[in-house]
């Protein structure tokens, strides 16, 4: 089971393909590290509790403690990535 700040009830190779679609992009854009408030790992399992829990994007931002405005930038950014 994943665990962030909530529990995920999902195996944790369903996180790794996001995640390594994430970090190529960012690989590509030239974003240098600790410049994001979330790494990759984190944003993936932003993205697997928006699509399996229907949480909302304020609930998210809340639990990961950033901005509502980044929650919905990265959501949107590992959505069309996946």
């Amino acid at each position: 089971m994943l665990t962030s700040r909530t529990s995920l009830d999902v195996p944790a190779s369903w996180s790794r393909p996001s995640a390594g679609l994430l970090f190529a992009h960012r690989t590509r854009i030239s974003t240098r590290r600790s410049r994001r408030a979330l790494g990759c790992f984190t944003q993936a399992l932003l993205l697997l509790r928006f699509m399996g829990q229907r949480v909302t994007v304020a609930d998210l931002a809340h639990d990961d403690s950033v901005n509502v405005k980044t929650a919905y930038r990265y959501l949107q950014e590992a959505l069309q990535l996946t």
